[in-house]
Formats: C-alpha cells, sequence, structure tokens
C-alpha cells in the first residue's frame, strides 16, 4: 500500500530546519507501524487527511517532549518501552495492541528501519558537530582577543591542543557561517550548510559569500565529499577566472577598436590637411606660371629708349636671367607639389592599412575564438608532451591515459 501523503509531507522544504529531523522521526515511525498492522495503517492514511493530524505537528509535539525531557533517547526501534513511539501512537490515536502482541515482541525489524535510523542519526551527528564547530570558533576569536601578545600559539597548544592553522579554519568558519550570516533573501548558513561536516565545509572558505550560497543551491553539497567540493569550488573559480579573462580580452579589444578609430580620425584629418597643401600648392604653381608668361611678355614688348639702345646681346641676356629666374620658382613649386603627391600616397597606404586593422578589432568574437583557439593548441601541445614523458617512464599508465584522451576526442568529435 502507497501512502503518497505521508511521503509528500516528509519531503515538504517549507518544514523549519530544527523541527525537520522530528518530521523525518515521525515518519519513520509511521512506517514500521504501518508495515506491521494494516488496520494501523488504514487509520494513519485517514488521519493524514487532517491538516491538524499532520507529520510538522507530530514532529512539534517530539520536539517538545524532547525539549522538555533532556537526555531523553531518540530512538525509532518498535517496542512498548520506547516513549517516542507512544508519543506518536496516542498523538494518531493508535492503540498499542494493533502494534505490540501480548508478548510485547518487537516486530521483524528491515533494512529500510534501520538504513533510516543510521540516517537519522549521521544528520543529528552532523549538525551538532556543525554547531560545535561555530560555537568553538566563536569562542576562539573571542579569547584571542584575552590572551597576551605573542602568547596565542602556546595557549593553543598547551590549554585546547589546536594547530594555529586548526584554530584559524574554526574562527573563519563561525565568521563565515556563523548566526549573523544572514544573505538578502533572509536565508541564514544553518539552513544551507548546516549538514557539512568540517572538511566539506574547508574548501567553501576561499568563495565570497555570494558564490558559496549559489554553489550550495545548486548542488547536493551534503551527499559530495570533501575532496568533491573542493574540485567543485576550483571548477567555480576556474570558469571566473576564464570569464574575468574574457572580459579583460574583450575590453582590450573594444580599446583597441577606439585606437584604431582616433588613428583614423588622425589619419583622415592629416590627409584633408594634405588635400588643402597640395590645393594651395596647385594656385602657386599655376600662379608662377602666369606670372613668368606675363613678364616674359613685357620684357619682350617693351619699347627700347632712344637714348639707351642696348645691344641684341645684351637684351637677350636679360630676357634669359628673368626666364632662369622663373623658371627656378617654377622648378621649386613643381617639386613641392611631387614631394606633397609622395605624402599624399603614404598617407593613403597608412589610412588603408588602419581600415584593415580597424576591420579586424570590430569582430571581437571572433578575436575571442581566436585567442581562446591559441590557447587550446597551447594547452593540447603540453599535454601530448606530458603523455610522451609518461608513456615513456610508465609506458602500462601512459597507454591508459593516451587511450582515454583519444576516446574523449573522439566522442567530443562525434559530438560536435
Amino acid at each position: 500500500m502507497k501512502f503518497t501523503s505521508l511521503e509528500e509531507q516528509a519531503a515538504n522544504t517549507n518544514v523549519p530546519y530544527m523541527l525537520a529531523p522530528y518530521v523525518r522521526m515521525a515518519k519513520e515511525i509511521l512506517d514500521g507501524v504501518r508495515q506491521v498492522s494494516e488496520r494501523a495503517a488504514d487509520l494513519i492514511e485517514q488521519k493524514l487527511d487532517t491538516p491538524e493530524l499532520s507529520l510538522e505537528n507530530c514532529g512539534g509535539v517530539l520536539l517538545e517532549y524532547i525539549k522538555a525531557h533532556s537526555g531523553a533517547a531518540c530512538s525509532t526501534d518498535l517496542t512498548a518501552e520506547n516513549p517516542v513511539i507512544q508519543i506518536v501512537l496516542d498523538f494518531y490515536e493508535i492503540p498499542s495492541a494493533w502494534v505490540f502482541d501480548k508478548a510485547q515482541r518487537t516486530p521483524v525489524r528491515t533494512v529500510d528501519m534501520v538504513t533510516a535510523e543510521i540516517q537519522l542519526i549521521q544528520a543529528q551527528v552532523k549538525k551538532v558537530f556543525y554547531d560545535a564547530v561555530i560555537q568553538i570558533g566563536t569562542r576562539l576569536l573571542e579569547v584571542k582577543e584575552l590572551v597576551p601578545h605573542g602568547e596565542w600559539t602556546s595557549y593553543l597548544e598547551n590549554r585546547l591542543g589546536y594547530k594555529p592553522s586548526t584554530a584559524q579554519n574554526y574562527m573563519r568558519i563561525a565568521k563565515e557561517f556563523g548566526d549573523g550570516q544572514v544573505s538578502l533573501d533572509g536565508t541564514d548558513p544553518q539552513s544551507l550548510f548546516g549538514e557539512l561536516g568540517y572538511a566539506q565545509l574547508l574548501p567553501l572558505l576561499s568563495l565570497p559569500d555570494e558564490e558559496r550560497r549559489t554553489l550550495a543551491q545548486e548542488n547536493d553539497l551534503p551527499a559530495m565529499s570533501s575532496r568533491e567540493i573542493e574540485e567543485l569550488v576550483k571548477a567555480q573559480k576556474a570558469a571566473e577566472d576564464r570569464a574575468k579573462q574574457a572580459e579583460s580580452e574583450l575590453q582590450k579589444a573594444e580599446r583597441s577598436v577606439q585606437a584604431a578609430e582616433e588613428r583614423e580620425a588622425n589619419a583622415l584629418a592629416a590627409q584633408h590637411t594634405a588635400e588643402q597643401r597640395a590645393d594651395k600648392l596647385q594656385e602657386e604653381h599655376t600662379f608662377l606660371q602666369n606670372r613668368l608668361q606675363v613678364l616674359t611678355e613685357q620684357v619682350e614688348q617693351t619699347p627700347i629708349q632712344a637714348e639707351v639702345v642696348p645691344s641684341e646681346a645684351e637684351l637677350e641676356q636679360a630676357r634669359e636671367e628673368v626666364r632662369e629666374k622663373m623658371q627656378a620658382a617654377l622648378n621649386a613649386a613643381e617639386d613641392r607639389a611631387s614631394k606633397l603627391e609622395e605624402a599624399q600616397t603614404q598617407l593613403k597606404s597608412q589610412l588603408d592599412t588602419v581600415h584593415d586593422k580597424l576591420e579586424k578589432v570590430k569582430n571581437p568574437a571572433a578575436m575571442r575564438v581566436n585567442l581562446l583557439f591559441e590557447d587550446l593548441q597551447i594547452q593540447m601541445d603540453k599535454l601530448f608532451s606530458a603523455l610522451a614523458a609518461l608513456q615513456a617512464e610508465q609506458p602500462e599508465t601512459g597507454d591508459k591515459f593516451r587511450t582515454a584522451i583519444y576516446q574523449y576526442l573522439a566522442l567530443y568529435n562525434q559530438r560536435s
């Protein structure tokens, strides 16, 4: 017979943390009862439909009993002498005679019943240990302020038998997981980390509080070993490092784009200035050419004064001197124009180069893939170099690693 309501109530995530172990205890007792008594099983199924008789309320009764009887055993053994069993039977009005015969014999215990008891004890031990670590760490923080300067290590070793590193871990756990560390969503550290042992808590200390809480919400940390949690933390940090590196590369690419745009703007401004200078030189060249033509005409048309009659040779010499001066000015203008044209060609070449670089930089996604691919090539070279060294030293181990690596690459290639 399957009791869905009983299973659902035991798995209720809204049950307060302190009450959860006693709700599970009530469920374990009811599981045992319904296995030995069909009448009790039917009654339990009917009772659970009443909100007042929920597992949570029954757990509350058990909690009050434990508080009132400090030191009372919390056993779930189905015996008539067990007061915890009797409390649950009375709560659901189940006659003891339905569960125990006249000889008060204990029903046959099952693997599930014993396993549930072990799991309950494990949960209780973890909670007690977690609370103890927090309490010890809190008091270590307090006593550290009271111990005279320079005597801290001696105090730890001689009075408490702690190594300084152990005490430091206890104090860090108290700071990071103490009752005062409540997040914005209202969750307290105990609800997230209360089932973790000392070795499981240590790797989490290297993460910021927010990332640590996210890790706990996304993973079943209590079911993981300390080594698995340590690997999970390393993977988290590696992912963050890769994200930071990608962000840094993106920022670098953006700065490169900005610098390229500035260079392009400067090149365009230089080109514009050169074009203006070329226009001006061209105007000077045209002016000089026109001036030369005018002066030549004036010289040729100037009348010869009667009182001064130069010879034809002197006249030709004067004309030649004028032509030489004008030709020199024209040559200088043409030389400046030639140099300007050459400078324009160089500027255009530089501008084309800037344009090419700008087009490449404007695609940061492609740049990022290229950078990651280059990094992958480097890592693959290192991997196969290390594999070759391993095969040389330990051929059998090296062959196993080689087979595993090539199988992974083949599977990855099929997945792609």
